[in-house]
């Protein structure tokens, strides 16, 4: 969170001096970027991922004097009772190969282009929610990837077809075959896309008519991750 006084003068003084300041606010954030004469320069981007809690990364592009940069990690954020009533304290990231990892989770972070949605309907439930779904989806994703839930007794293609006629154009991709569809969410994501994943969670089976089978997303994902670093090994280690 970012909403200590003080704090927010000083990125607004920085701003009106031409700083370029990126901002990664997960909380609450009383600062208002982008306004002329006063934050021009300051983005703020909320996201929720991976790293949610007590993480906390500040890289300064000349913190050790012009083109070279300073890198610290901390786990407080900017609350007054943090800044004011607390000792709390920042390590310095010194080994180069760590601070570029760091910087590089930073930089994913801030250049998140498209969202990508995965997601089905379970069958024999509401029905009448399906186009609702679909519509949501449309409007919330840059792309939307319709593919099968837990059909159980109904026809897995007519609930998708149930789902797209809420939407007003068609899905970027509709399988009935889960497996193929999450393989192409994670294969056609280009570096800095957010893909979301929903529906199933944590179950470890799919009901396909009467038969349960055994069936996870996250095992789906890792294959399809680890066949692409096979491919593409150099820029899997970037």
């Amino acid at each position: 969170s970012l909403a200590d006084g003080p704090m927010i003068d000083q990125l607004y003084k920085a701003s009106q001096a031409g700083v370029e300041i990126d901002l990664i606010v997960r909380g609450l954030c009383g600062l208002r970027p982008g306004v002329e004469g006063l934050s021009a320069t300051i983005r703020v981007r909320s996201i929720v991922g991976r790293f949610l809690e007590h993480s906390r990364i500040y890289h300064f592009a000349n913190g050790d004097g012009p083109g070279r940069p300073a890198t610290y990690i901390g786990s407080a954020d900017m609350l007054s009772r943090n800044l004011d009533r607390r000792v709390e304290a920042l390590v310095r990231v010194e080994d180069p190969r760590l601070a570029a990892r760091v910087v590089e989770v930073a930089e994913v972070s801030l250049t998140d282009e498209r969202l990508t949605v995965v997601f089905g309907a379970g069958g024999d439930r509401d029905r009448a929610k399906r186009p609702e779904m679909g519509a949501t989806a449309e409007r919330l994703a840059d792309r939307v990837i319709i593919t099968s839930d837990n059909p159980r007794s109904e026809d897995p293609q007519q609930i998708i077809d149930d789902i797209i006629r809420g939407m007003s154009r068609a899905p970027d991709l509709s399988d009935p075959d889960r497996r193929k569809a999450l393989r192409h969410a994670v294969a056609t994501a280009r570096r800095g896309d957010v893909v979301v994943i929903a529906g199933k969670g944590h179950e470890r089976s799919q009901i396909i008519g009467n038969r349960r089978l055994a069936f996870d997303d996250r095992d789906v994902v890792r294959e399809e991750l680890d066949r692409l670093a096979a491919r593409h090994p150099v820029e899997a280690e970037q």
